[in-house]
């Protein structure tokens, strides 16, 4: 964890995935993971798009208790989040469109005039610019979050992956 300025050189989003039904873990998350990155001065640019798996389960905190638990509304960036489940693919479809809006708008990279942070759950934007850097990254990375109901394989993932860059 002090690694973290190496890690975060130079990034231009970081995702940070987080298990709803765990609530006993939120402050472990937040101490070693999201204060840690919030005081990077290597990731002052960078947008926060933040998953809540397991929605699909019926006892999971709601989305105010994480922002809240997380303490959200206090960081320093541009941020939302998405409840996502990886075993339906609930949510990951829209949290990466809107990571792809955030990266291809210039006006996303810094908090609104003033604030401390920059809740966009319920904001558009247009973009123009690296669309389709985005949506070849959105390829490659979705397999890691949804389990295929069909018979595909490691190989036509890889394919996939292979025909996105």
């Amino acid at each position: 964890r002090p690694l973290i300025r190496f890690y975060y050189k130079g990034t231009d989003a970081v995702i940070f995935v987080l298990d709803r039904s765990d609530e006993e873990r939120m402050d472990e998350l937040y101490h070693d993971i999201l204060l840690p990155a919030n005081l990077s001065h290597e990731l002052d640019q960078a947008v926060y798009l933040i998953l809540a798996n397991k929605s699909d389960l019926d006892d999971v905190m709601s989305m105010e208790d994480i922002t809240e638990k997380l303490r959200l509304n206090q960081l320093k960036r541009v941020w939302n989040l998405f409840p996502v489940s990886a075993i339906t693919g609930e949510g990951i479809e829209e949290a990466f469109d809107w990571l792809v809006s955030q990266l291809g708008s210039t006006q996303s990279k810094k908090p609104a005039s003033g604030a401390v942070t920059q809740d966009t759950r319920n904001q558009t934007q247009k973009f123009t610019y690296g669309m389709e850097q985005c949506t070849r990254a959105f390829s490659s990375l979705k397999w890691l979050f949804m389990k295929s109901n069909s018979q595909e394989s490691v190989t036509d993932v890889e394919e996939d992956g292979a025909n996105a860059t």
